[in-house]
């Protein structure tokens, strides 16, 4: 499988956008709705009972290794209540099989692009064809969102997007272009090692 070399650092130019909208009176405002749309992708409570670090795991008990806080976090959080950070889980004996938990804001069914990273880059899987960005989807089950990602070797990290804006997440991924990807409320793209 190949990977296309994709520079995180494109993803980076959110930030600065999004200081001139909070520096700018007046861009965040609430429209007058106070509707919470938000969905949860897990039914399990976004606490630990393990405080002492906020690096540390636990093993749940369909052996899963879950950090003990959100491990993949959004680019920007519209609602400023948690919407977008997700753990996501390997399984202890087959690392390609994961868990998610966390919160969505339209959609219970989720897209997770895998991705490889170094020191100097991030790389994601492209089809065989070379003409898309390779993804999974799953819909939220009692316990999260179960996906598994065989054909994906070595993967360290993955960028997860709701599915309304899956496509719009692979043309930005594939286009190497952060600007494209999912950014305007209520839409976000969260990353994340593993």
């Amino acid at each position: 499988m190949k990977r296309q070399n994709f520079t995180y650092q494109v993803l980076k130019c959110f930030w600065l956008p999004m200081l001139v909208l909070l520096i700018t009176p007046g861009c965040l405002s609430n429209s007058g709705s106070s509707k919470d749309s938000s969905s949860s992708v897990s039914t399990k409570s976004k606490s630990s009972s393990n405080d002492s670090s906020s690096t540390s795991s636990t093993e749940d008990s369909e052996g899963y290794n879950c950090p003990s806080e959100a491990n993949v976090t959004p680019n920007y959080d519209w609602h400023h209540d948690g919407t977008g950070e997700f753990t996501v889980c390997q399984h202890k004996d087959d690392s390609s099989n994961i868990l998610i938990h966390g919160k969505t804001n339209v959609s219970t069914t989720i897209c997770v692009f895998p991705t490889k990273s170094d020191d100097e880059s991030t790389s994601i899987y492209l089809s065989s064809d070379q003409q898309s960005v390779r993804y999974q989807c799953a819909s939220a089950k009692e316990n999260g969102v179960y996906i598994a990602l065989e054909d994906f070797s070595s993967y360290n990290g993955v960028f997860v997007v709701e599915s309304p804006y899956a496509s719009q997440m692979e043309h930005c991924l594939f286009m190497n272009n952060g600007y494209l990807c999912p950014s305007a409320e209520p839409s976000y793209y969260s990353y994340g090692s593993l």
